[in-house]
């Protein structure tokens, strides 16, 4: 049997002590994330449908790994043209000087 150290058991404690009730399961975070990083992004205040996803974030390591992946993918491709359909022709045909006007 493994001997768990004092640390990790003050750790523990510490984390039980400081948890809020956690008002959203791991799929409704990810059904809010994206709507979660757009305000983020965009520096606006948290609507208070939203909070509940970073307390969520705050205690769910499995979670707060998927939205920094999440926040990853955003900066990768807004760094990107290629990759970016508000910049991206291919993908965002009001971009392209090229459309036919009678579709």
């Amino acid at each position: 049997m493994t001997a768990i150290a004092f640390s990790q058991i003050s750790g523990l404690i510490k984390s039980i002590a400081v948890a809020v009730p956690d008002q959203l399961d791991c799929d409704g975070c990810f059904n809010l994330a994206a709507e979660f990083a757009d305000a983020e992004l965009r520096g606006i205040e948290l609507p208070n449908a939203l909070n509940a996803v970073q307390i969520h974030l705050n205690q769910c390591p499995c979670c707060a790994y998927e939205y920094q992946a999440l926040l990853e993918a955003v900066h990768a491709a807004e760094d990107n043209p290629d990759t970016n359909p508000d910049t991206n022709p291919d993908t965002n045909p009001g971009t392209n000087s090229e459309v036919n006007p009678g579709l």
